[in-house]
């Protein structure tokens, strides 16, 4: 007679191969025993790009049987330093149905297929108040931003603090039509990108970022950035001669550091 223990192990390896079953049809591979794990369709939803731009990040998949047998997927995604999960799906008739959940407490809504716009309008009201939470909960963190140097790149320095946990560089080019503002956009894209920035807090926001930089900015700095004015960096560099020239530009760089 075979053991409890072995009892559980056949069972729970019976139930893996029925989930596999469950999630192939929609692309999750070795999923978990409750049918949870990760595919590249929820990229072809329509529903990643205005989440990951409300903030929310992809977390995994989940095969979902509704009342008459029919399976479908709930795509997760979580909004980052906050225990607040948001599971969304497309369903047959074109609808879309949101399962929100905080902790123990969970709620769905459904959106008919002919009120995408009321869908698209929830997100970003969902986004602020979370945003707002999280900065509730480190109002007390700074995220500072530091000039320190323009030119030619192969004449910098470099700077080792960059390197650090919760440092890292921002760089933009720039040559003699770059305005203020030019910048600052580049300086944002730069940081939304990753690189130098990838151990800051998932919360920080490329609002978060360019509050920063101009913060550091004079009180004619930040006319000048509303005016789309010239900048200085720019007013300083010669133009090039040949029209299509691909020769490497100048670089203004700004140090951002994270202090809890």
């Amino acid at each position: 007679m075979s053991t409890f223990d072995e009892r559980l192990a056949e069972f729970r390896a019976r139930n893996i191969e029925r989930q596999k079953a469950r999630c192939a049809p929609f692309g999750i591979t070795d999923p978990n025993q409750y049918g949870q794990g990760y595919t590249s369709a929820h990229i072809r939803t329509g529903l990643d790009a205005p989440l990951c731009k409300a903030g929310f990040t992809y977390s995994h998949s989940t095969v979902i049987t509704d009342m008459e047998g029919r399976d479908y997927v709930s795509h997760a995604y979580r909004f980052p330093r906050t225990d607040w999960a948001i599971g969304v799906s497309v369903l047959a008739n074109g609808g879309i149905s949101i399962s929100s959940s905080r902790l123990a407490s969970s709620q769905e809504t459904y959106f008919p297929p002919c009120d995408r716009a009321r869908f698209d309008a929830y997100l970003p009201r969902k986004a602020r108040k979370l945003r707002a939470e999280v900065r509730a909960k480190y109002a007390n963190h700074k995220l500072d931003a530091t000039f320190i140097y323009s030119g030619m790149v192969d004449y910098w320095g470099g700077d080792g603090e960059r390197w650090e946990d919760d440092r890292g560089c921002l760089f933009a080019n720039y040559d003699h039509t770059t305005t203020l503002r030019d910048i600052v956009e580049e300086l944002v894209e730069d940081f939304n990108s990753g690189g130098d920035c990838d151990t800051m807090p998932e919360w920080i926001t490329a609002l978060d970022v360019k509050e920063a930089i101009l913060a550091t900015f004079s009180e004619q700095g930040l006319k000048d950035y509303h005016s789309s004015a010239l900048s200085e960096w720019a007013e300083n560099c010669e133009p090039c001669e040949n029209d299509d020239c691909d020769c490497e530009m100048p670089v203004v760089i700004f140090l951002l550091r994270y202090v809890a």
